[in-house]
């Protein structure tokens, strides 16, 4: 101990006090200490000074060693209570430690006193940390819990200065964040005031704004790192040290609030004695603060991550799955019977040349001004939403075919005007189909496919636009030839897979492949997947054809193992395949049937067909992952997934949508979007794996980012079964790859 053991003394005989401190000398010890003998004096000394131990005899005139014990506790004080007595029987010894004493000791033994003291300490400092692990526990779960539950930064705030506050003492807190400018700080409105007179130095606050650097909010801010100031009112002429000292304030401390890197907000406390600085103090209140912005971090994330599933972040207009759910919104909510709405289809005429001609973000450009063209003709109940490339699509509330045609026409007109992309001045057209609810459907896709089937009639018209007339939506020839040859080619093996390894981004390990099915039709040729899987979706075919890709998948795995190579595979599941309630017993037969354990079979889901029927999708998907099999998120960020139900799926990690992949190395958006996706992702303790990697340049960033694992033609484009082991030996070793 750097320092005298401070030991209150509970005896009536000043010889016996002595021959106490003696054995206590001897032993090494430096002491301060106090005798008293009556519990008036023993409560002024507790009140008086802290101390290490409390040694008492048990009987004494005037007071006695349980009652002395009984004062300790109703003080609330955790003090180590030894029992030094001249004679005390085995039964009072118990009883006395039952009622809380540490150790009993007698006077003629005194030797066993300080190896009893120092054990006591050691117990005692145990305690402590205990307590003060248990107490920043419950100040860090409240903190989330409440913040969680927050509705915007400034609540989140005020939860954590009130909790920061009444855990550690302080009697005012405060919250600094950025101006919208970035350029100083300003006071939130976000306080925690637990002392009276306190008012006069909140409002003189509210007022201010600090630089970086400045006061303890900017010292805060731009070291992020506390700033902890024992007298703020001394070595300052600054108006706020002077308010300072009119209400009594000393000791202030600046917690920064980070994140990832940006300090989103700095806390600030203060108190009225001076106090050293507590580095507890400060791990407790900082763990509060990283707490705080974790959860500010995740909340943010979500609401990018929500945001980027609603809107296209090209234009911020609504996308495909927003507008889909507005229709079935009005779809369902009641008989049609009296309640109309119209769905307009545009699509702007020869954009593809435009594009080609002029590069993507002369062609962005463009597509940025369709949304406000089209709103400055439309009323404010009208939605206008993007549903890809260069379509676009008006949602009508209330609006019959008449009225419907009238607002298509201003559209056109309104489109004459020509458009100003970088120093050109442009003509663009559109073609726009109309479907009317009821009329054309009762169903949300119903309407959306009946208002693109009127708009490609209407690119043959002469109007510019199209009323969908069900006669003219006949089904393709080759289409109906195709629907009735799929179920023969799954029979006939006219189908083959081809596999698109995906590597581990730290480790470059090959990590599995995703299994890609082909269809060699004997007239048609090489048909892609586009062009099949939704007519096997459609007719029930998706079924056999799943399970054949499966079966398929799982024997080329084992092959590939007899050969030395472990790669999982992944395969993909459609929405029927989460009806299937034989869908798990099928897979583990599959399994058995292939000797491969589950942990080589991973399935991968795209959020839109886990939203389809989450309730059944839960069910199948927790006996899939309770077997051991891997499970994916595919296309993560083009669906509408709630995000609250995400949290409870049993997946493994997520898969980022190659649309937001390819383009992060020139699209700014896209890199935020990914590093949302990421970061989220983490924090559910979800692996990340990203699509469409292209190039070296995305693989860094995405390495930079954390990202977990790639696929894409930059690592391999899906090669035949036949043709893995050479890109293995060639184009993988090359680059530092290995299985």
């Amino acid at each position: 101990m750097d320092r005298p053991l401070r030991i209150l003394i509970i005896e009536d005989s000043e010889e016996d006090a002595e021959l106490l401190l003696l054995a206590l000398r001897r032993a090494g010890y430096e002491l301060l200490y106090e005798r008293v003998e009556t519990p008036a004096a023993m409560e002024a000394a507790l009140a008086k000074q802290a101390w290490d131990v409390i040694v008492s005899d048990y009987t004494m005139p005037n007071f006695s060693g349980p009652a002395a014990l009984r004062q300790l506790k109703e003080s609330g004080r955790d003090l180590p209570f030894i029992i030094v007595s001249g004679s005390i029987g085995e039964e009072t010894a118990v009883e006395t430690m039952r009622l809380g004493a540490h150790d009993y000791i007698l006077k003629g033994n005194l030797t066993r006193l300080a190896p009893a003291i120092e054990r006591e300490l050691r117990e005692t400092q145990i305690r402590c940390r205990r307590r003060q692990a248990e107490e920043e526990t419950r100040l860090l779960q409240s903190i989330t819990l409440a913040v969680s539950e927050a509705k915007d930064l400034r609540s989140a705030l005020e939860v954590a200065l009130r909790k920061v506050g009444e855990t550690t003492g302080w009697i005012l807190g405060q919250a600094w964040v950025p101006r919208s400018d970035v350029a100083l700080l300003q006071c939130s409105p976000a306080v925690f005031i637990c002392a009276p007179g306190l008012e006069n130095f909140r409002k003189w606050n509210e007022g201010l704004s600090f630089a970086p650097g400045v006061e303890i909010p900017g010292l805060a801010w731009s070291g992020k790192k506390p700033v902890w100031l024992r007298d703020i009112t001394t070595g300052s002429d600054s108006p706020r040290a002077q308010i300072a000292r009119e209400v009594g304030l000393r000791t202030g401390v600046g917690i920064p609030v980070l994140a990832g890197d940006e300090v989103v907000a700095v806390m600030e406390f203060f108190a009225r004695e001076p106090r050293k600085e507590d580095e507890r103090l400060i791990q407790i209140i900082s763990s509060a603060a990283i707490q705080l912005g974790s959860v500010i971090q995740r909340k943010r994330s979500e609401e990018k991550i929500k945001y980027m599933a609603y809107y296209d972040l090209l234009t911020d207009l609504p996308n495909r799955a927003h507008l889909r759910d507005l229709l079935r919104e009005t779809t369902t909510a009641g008989p049609p019977e009296g309640r109309r709405l119209s769905l307009l289809c545009l699509d702007l005429n020869h954009f593809r040349e435009v594009n080609d001609a002029l590069g993507r973000n002369l062609g962005d450009s463009l597509l940025q001004q369709i949304g406000p063209r089209l709103k400055s003709v439309l009323e404010g109940a009208d939605t206008v939403a993007r549903l890809g490339a260069d379509e676009f699509a008006v949602l009508l509330p209330g609006i019959n075919q008449e009225e419907a045609i009238s607002v298509a026409c201003k559209i056109l007109k309104a489109m004459e005007a020509h458009f100003v992309v970088g120093a050109l001045a442009l003509e663009v057209g559109v073609s726009i189909g109309i479907a009317l609810y009821p009329d054309h459907g009762e169903e949300a896709d119903t309407l959306m496919r009946a208002a693109d089937a009127a708009m490609y009639v209407a690119k043959q018209s002469d109007n510019g636009y199209a009323v969908y007339v069900p006669e003219r939506d006949q089904p393709n020839p080759r289409r109906l030839a195709l629907i009735g040859e799929l179920r023969r080619a799954i029979e006939d093996n006219q189908l083959f897979p081809h596999y698109q390894p995906k590597i581990n981004i730290k480790t470059g390990r090959i990590i599995g492949v995703e299994t890609l099915i082909r269809w060699q039709h004997p007239h048609f040729g090489l048909i892609p997947p586009d062009q099949f899987i939704m007519m096997a979706e459609q007719t029930g075919l998706i079924k056999p054809l799943t399970y054949w890709v499966l079966n398929a998948a799982l024997c080329q795995c084992e092959e590939w193992r007899r050969k030395g190579l472990t790669i999982p595979v992944a395969v993909n599941l459609s929405a029927r395949n989460l009806q299937d309630s034989q869908l798990p017993e099928r897979v583990f037969h599959l399994l058995q049937k292939s000797g491969l354990e589950s942990g080589q079979l991973a399935l991968e889901i795209t959020e839109s067909v886990i939203m389809a029927d989450p309730q059944r999708a839960m069910e199948i998907l927790t006996d899939l992952s309770e077997m051991g099999i891997r499970l994916s998120i595919d296309d993560f960020g083009t669906g509408y997934s709630s995000l609250g139900y995400l949290k409870k799926l049993p997946v493994d990690e997520v898969k980022i949508d190659k649309s937001f992949v390819r383009e992060m190395a020139s699209n700014q958006d896209d890199i935020v979007i990914v590093r949302s996706t990421i970061d989220l992702a983490h924090n559910l303790e979800l692996e990340v794996v990203a699509e469409g990697v292209e190039n070296q340049e995305t693989l860094s960033r995405l390495a930079a980012l954390g990202c977990d694992a790639a696929q894409g033609y930059f690592i391999s484009r899906p090669v035949a079964a036949a043709d893995l082991p050479r890109w293995l030996n060639e184009t993988a070793c090359l680059k530092g790859w290995r299985v």
